[in-house]
């Protein structure tokens, strides 16, 4: 039998402050109660219909609940997206840069420097 805070309320209330309720006070309120008052005290079990609207409406709350969150953070596949993209960018520039030949600077044979001409 489960012993509920009301229950305890109960018993000591119904008891008096000469009865010692004990370790279960709900045993106690058992003895001390009508059973019109222990029908008070416990609960009548719920009918099906009942039970299956509470089931219903805890699925629903649920389903709008994932929903919502679903909606709350659109945009994170593309801030994702977004920083992939300028990661990969910065690493083609570096690695563009590594991977360039050292070309020497040479001086220029006078063949290829031109003379400039003189008007007269």
């Amino acid at each position: 039998m489960r012993c509920s805070a009301y229950a305890y309320f109960e018993a000591a209330i119904h008891s008096g402050p000469d009865v010692a309720l004990g370790p279960h006070p709900c045993v106690a309120l058992r003895y001390l109660l009508t059973p019109v008052q222990w029908g008070r005290v416990s609960r009548v079990p719920l009918p099906a219909s009942d039970i299956k609207t509470l089931i219903d409406t805890a699925t629903n709350l649920h389903s709008r609940a994932i929903e919502a969150q679903q909606h709350q953070h659109w945009y994170r596949p593309l801030m994702l997206q977004a920083a992939a993209g300028l990661l990969g960018a910065l690493i083609g520039a570096w690695a563009s840069s590594q991977s360039k030949p050292v070309i020497p600077i040479t001086a220029a044979s006078a063949a290829q420097i031109q003379q400039p001409v003189s008007p007269k």
